[in-house]
C-alpha cells in the first residue's frame, strides 16, 4: 500500500512525463488541422520530439541513477527520507552518474539534430503532391532530374522523399552535395509548398482526441497533487 507521500511522488512523476507530451500533441493536432502543408526544418522537428520526451528522460534518469547507485533498494521499499539519506551518503556517485547520463543524452541529441540539418519535415503533404512539388522545385532550380523510386537524381543524388500515408507526413531530404544548389532547392521547395493547398491531414481527429485525453490526464495529476498537498493527511 502506497503512503500519501509516495502517491504524490508518483503523481509528480506522471505530471513531469505527460505535460511535455500533452503540449506536443496539442501542437500536432493544430498543425494537422491546417489547410496548407506545414514545413518544419528537420533538426527543429527532431528537437520538438526530444523536448516532448523530456519528462520521461528526466524521471527515467532518476530511476536509473537510483537503481545503479543503490541496487534498486529505493524503489522496493524506500521513501523520500531514505532517498535523501542515500543521496547525502553517495552524492559523488550520483553526481558522476548524472553527468554521464546528461552527456549521453546531449551527445545523442546533438548527433540526431545534426544528421537532420538538410531535412524538411512536412505535415499535410501526401505522396502525389510531394512528387509534384519536388519536381517543380528542381525545375525552378535549373536541374533536370530522373526519378528512381523515392529518389530524384541526375548524375548525383539530389532529393529523397518518404511519405507516411496514415498521417500524410512527408520527410524530404536534400542530398545535393553543393551548398548553393542545396539552398536553392530548399528555397524553391518552401515556395512551392507555401502555394500548395492540402486540406487537414487524415490523422487530425486522432491527434485531437489523444491531445484532449493527455490534457485531461495532466489536469487530473495536478488535481490529485493539490488535494494531497492541501487536504491529505
Amino acid at each position: 500500500m502506497l503512503s500519501p507521500a509516495q502517491f504524490v511522488t508518483l503523481c509528480f512523476a506522471g505530471l513531469f512525463c505527460l505535460a511535455p507530451v500533452a503540449f506536443y500533441l496539442c501542437w500536432l493536432a493544430g498543425v494537422n488541422r491546417r489547410d496548407k502543408p506545414t514545413v518544419v526544418a528537420g533538426h527543429w522537428d527532431f528537437t520538438a520530439v526530444l523536448a516532448s520526451l523530456f519528462g520521461f528522460l528526466l524521471v527515467g534518469g532518476v530511476v536509473l541513477l537510483s537503481l545503479v547507485s543503490n541496487n534498486g533498494q529505493l524503489f522496493t521499499g524506500g521513501n523520500v527520507d531514505r532517498l535523501k539519506m542515500v543521496f547525502e551518503a553517495q552524492w559523488l556517485t550520483w553526481l558522476a552518474l548524472l553527468i554521464g547520463y546528461a552527456a549521453l543524452i546531449g551527445i545523442a541529441a546533438s548527433v540526431g539534430a545534426r544528421g537532420r540539418r538538410h531535412w524538411l519535415s512536412v505535415y499535410n503533404l501526401d505522396a502525389d503532391t510531394a512528387e509534384r512539388v519536388i519536381e517543380a522545385a528542381l525545375e525552378h532550380s535549373g536541374l533536370i532530374a530522373r526519378r528512381q523510386g523515392n529518389l530524384w537524381a541526375d548524375d548525383r543524388r539530389l532529393v529523397e522523399a518518404r511519405t507516411f500515408h496514415g498521417t500524410a507526413h512527408t520527410t524530404i531530404r536534400i542530398l545535393c552535395p553543393h551548398d548553393r544548389q542545396r539552398e536553392e532547392i530548399d528555397r524553391h521547395l518552401r515556395s512551392e509548398l507555401a502555394a500548395t493547398e492540402s486540406g487537414p491531414g487524415p490523422a487530425a481527429p486522432w491527434f485531437s482526441s489523444v491531445a484532449v485525453g493527455s490534457v485531461i490526464l495532466v489536469v487530473g495529476f495536478v488535481g490529485l497533487i493539490a488535494y494531497f498537498v492541501f487536504f491529505g493527511r
